[in-house]
């Protein structure tokens, strides 16, 4: 929830005398010198107790953008007012370790204690910002520009804590407390990324952990109009598991035909098919096909080249007019979902998904 606070010492003291737990997530040193101006693009995070955001409402949301500090209110659980990408901010073990751990820097104001104030920053620079936190995904070196560099040195400091300043060090320190970024808080953020044109390694790097691979294929106008869509799904169901084969409705290939990635729809026409896949045992890209498309992870993927070819020969249409595309890699995939997808039915590819990996897992657990 953002609302305009005109007077962040009353508002932080009102919160206290309501009985309301609150800690500051993030910038605390420099809050310290003076708070953000009003009417200004700099914010206050804030991480709140459930139950609290209405009555929050209810006094401070009537103040405009120029009345006040700007505040992200965020809480425990996620409520349909407290939360990010429509899911809990945190995951509640690392909600609860914040709220429950709590100190007034300098009598001022809460904030978490030195652990759990570092693992919450690592844990939105890494998820939430990856990449354009200009933290690395790899070189500590290549992560001193950032602006979070003084408060993370800082925070291990006082934590005890030492391990490199990079994103995927951040993502095995948040595994090793159990706190990592859940799956379907993963899939949000990718969906917010894309939708703003934000491609991440990392992120990608971190979809492409569990167990085997889903991805999503889309079968174009083309094909279908030249009879070849079974002989495309044929072919993909021979490499894949399908796990959902949904028509689109026009409307929805209206919409969307533009904000997949691919480009070039008018010689292959919009998607008419969008195809959910899964493979239990992708294959490493490597070699001459992997080096243009450093994203696609499964080299089983390169066998569009070959449908490609088969449509051409069998319509006897040029190569440029392409039948089939498909996403790079799992991130990509659920990025793309939302375009075809009902919440409704990505709650029970998520479900599925889960299914298929607990049976994986067992079957390469020794009895």
């Amino acid at each position: 929830m953002r609302l305009y606070a005109p007077d962040m010492d009353e508002f932080l003291g009102w919160m206290d005398s309501q009985g309301i737990r609150y800690v500051v997530l993030r910038n605390a040193p420099a809050f310290l010198a003076g708070w953000p101006v009003r009417g200004g693009k700099d914010d206050v995070d804030m991480l709140v107790d459930d139950g609290a955001l209405e009555r929050i409402g209810a006094r401070y949301g009537r103040y405009s953008k120029m009345q006040g500090v700007k505040c992200d209110l965020y809480d425990r659980s996620g409520s349909a007012r407290g939360a990010y990408q429509g899911l809990a901010y945190y995951p509640p073990a690392l909600a609860d370790l914040l709220l429950d751990n709590r100190e007034r820097l300098e009598g001022r104001f809460w904030i978490p204690q030195p652990k759990p104030y570092l693992l919450g920053l690592i844990f939105h620079i890494a998820y939430h910002k990856a990449e354009r936190s200009k933290i690395d995904r790899l070189d500590p070196a290549a992560s001193e520009g950032s602006k979070y560099v003084a408060e993370l040195r800082d925070l291990m400091a006082r934590a005890g804590e030492a391990f490199p300043l990079t994103l995927t060090a951040f993502h095995e320190r948040l595994k090793a407390e159990g706190m990592a970024v859940p799956y379907r808080q993963l899939a949000a953020i990718l969906v917010n990324d894309f939708q703003r044109h934000v491609k991440s390694r990392f992120l990608a790097e971190v979809a492409n952990e569990p167990a085997g691979e889903m991805n999503l294929f889309v079968i174009r106008r083309i094909a279908s109009a030249r009879g070849q869509a079974k002989m495309l799904l044929d072919a993909i169901a021979g490499e894949y598991e399908i796990l959902v084969d949904k028509a689109i409705p026009w409307l929805t290939r209206l919409k969307t035909n533009r904000k997949i990635r691919g480009g070039k729809w008018a010689r292959g026409g919009p998607p008419v098919h969008a195809v959910i896949v899964f493979d239990r045992n992708p294959i490493t890209a490597t070699g001459d096909e992997a080096r243009p498309h450093p994203f696609v992870f499964n080299g089983r993927q390169f066998m569009k080249k070959g449908l490609r070819d088969r449509f051409s020969k069998l319509t006897g249409l040029h190569t440029r007019h392409n039948p089939l595309h498909s996403t790079d890699n799992e991130a990509e995939a659920l990025g793309h979902l939302n375009l075809y997808f009902t919440p409704e039915e990505r709650e029970a590819l998520y479900q599925r998904l889960e299914t298929i990996r607990a049976e994986m897992a067992r079957a390469e657990t020794p009895a």
